[in-house]
C-alpha cells in the first residue's frame, strides 16, 4: 500500500454517549464480548446463492422495529463483534451505519461466508443484549436482508446512502455529526476501525487520499441536496432511513 493512503486521525469521542454507557464502560477498559451461541439455525429458509467476491448491501432490523442498541456501550460491543466476523469470514468492510432500529453494511466477500457472518452476527449480539437486559426472544425481525451491487454506480449510490441514514432521519444535520458510520473514517476524522477497508471505497474517487476524501465529500453532500429515493431493499422497502 502507498504511503499517502495510510489514514491518520484524532482519537474519536462520542457525542452520544448516555449516562448509562459512561457507567458501564467505567467499569472496565476491555468490553466484555458474548460467549453464547447465535441462534440456532432455522429448516425453513432455502440457501441463499452467494457470489464469490460479490459485493453486497446488507442489514437487519429490530422486531417490530424496536431499537436494537440502547446505549452506545451496545454499539461499541456491536462493531467489535463486526470486526471479529469480518477477520473471520475474510469479508472487506466497505462502508457501515448503527441507526437504533436497524444497521447497515456494505460488505465484499472472498468466497462464501455471507449467511453464516450475519447469522453470527445477529445472533451472538442478540444473545449478548438478551443477557444484559434479562431478555428472552428475538431481537431482530426475520433474517438479515440482502442486496448483490452490481455495478460501481451502484456500489457509489448505496455507500452514499448508508452513511446519509441518520441525517435523513433527522438524528443529525450533517454526516460527520454521526460517530456511528463509515463517513467520519472516511474523511479522515476518525481513526478507522480495523475490520473498515477505507481505502477501496476511497480509491474510487481519486488517485490520492486529499483528492478522493474532497471527491467523496461533495458526492455525499450532492446526495443531501438531490433527496434521492435511496436503493430498494430485497425485502421490498424502500432503503429509506428509520431511526
Amino acid at each position: 500500500m502507498s504511503a499517502a493512503w495510510c489514514s491518520t486521525g484524532p482519537d474519536p469521542v462520542s457525542d452520544t454517549v448516555t449516562k448509562a454507557s459512561r457507567t458501564v464502560t467505567g467499569q472496565a477498559c476491555q468490553i466484555p464480548l458474548p460467549k453464547h451461541g447465535p441462534y440456532p439455525r432455522s429448516m425453513a429458509h432455502p440457501p441463499r446463492i452467494e457470489v464469490p467476491g460479490g459485493t453486497y448491501h446488507v442489514g437487519a432490523r429490530g422486531n417490530r422495529g424496536c431499537p436494537i442498541y440502547v446505549d452506545d456501550y451496545e454499539r461499541k460491543v456491536f462493531l467489535q463483534l463486526l470486526e471479529r466476523i469480518v477477520a473471520r469470514y475474510r469479508w472487506d468492510c466497505l462502508a457501515y451505519c448503527l441507526m437504533s432500529n436497524h444497521y447497515h453494511l456494505v460488505v465484499r466477500i472472498e468466497d462464501g461466508g455471507l449467511s453464516a457472518g450475519m447469522r453470527e452476527l445477529n445472533g451472538e449480539f442478540a444473545c449478548f443484549t438478551n443477557v444484559r437486559h434479562d431478555l428472552e426472544g428475538h431481537l431482530f425481525r426475520n433474517r438479515f436482508w440482502s442486496e448483490l451491487i452490481e455495478s460501481e454506480a451502484h456500489l457509489l449510490e448505496t455507500s452514499r446512502y448508508v452513511v446519509l441514514n441518520p441525517v435523513r432521519a433527522q438524528l443529525c444535520k450533517r454526516p460527520e455529526r454521526w460517530r456511528w458510520s463509515s463517513y467520519r473514517a472516511c474523511m479522515g476524522l476518525d481513526f478507522a476501525p480495523a475490520f473498515l477497508g477505507t481505502t477501496e471505497l476511497l480509491r474510487l474517487f481519486g488517485p490520492s487520499p486529499q483528492q478522493a476524501r474532497r471527491a467523496y465529500a461533495a458526492f455525499v453532500h450532492d446526495g443531501l441536496a438531490a433527496g434521492g429515493a435511496g436503493v430498494r431493499h430485497r425485502d421490498g422497502t424502500r432503503a429509506r432511513p428509520e431511526r
